[in-house]
């Protein structure tokens, strides 16, 4: 999450759907919600969000890539 996200909903919700699809939960805890109960809680409503809508675990997507990816290091 960049500090511009917060600027406005457009922005914090790109940053927010692109570290999900990105990332794994290890990371996304360690680096970004760790401490910081505001940021948990948007990740989790974000998380819910996309269950509750569409049945679709972002979460998972974003662990699947960065297993893949760590492959290539």
């Amino acid at each position: 999450l960049d500090p511009y996200a917060s600027f406005s909903f457009k922005a914090e919700y790109a940053a927010f759907f692109k570290l999900i699809l990105l990332e794994s939960y290890e990371n996304i805890d360690k680096q970004y919600l760790k401490g910081n109960d505001m940021r948990r809680q948007k990740y989790n409503l974000f998380v819910k969000y996309f269950k509750d809508k569409y049945n679709w675990d972002i979460q998972a997507t974003g662990n699947k890539y960065r297993q893949e990816l760590n492959k290539y290091k």
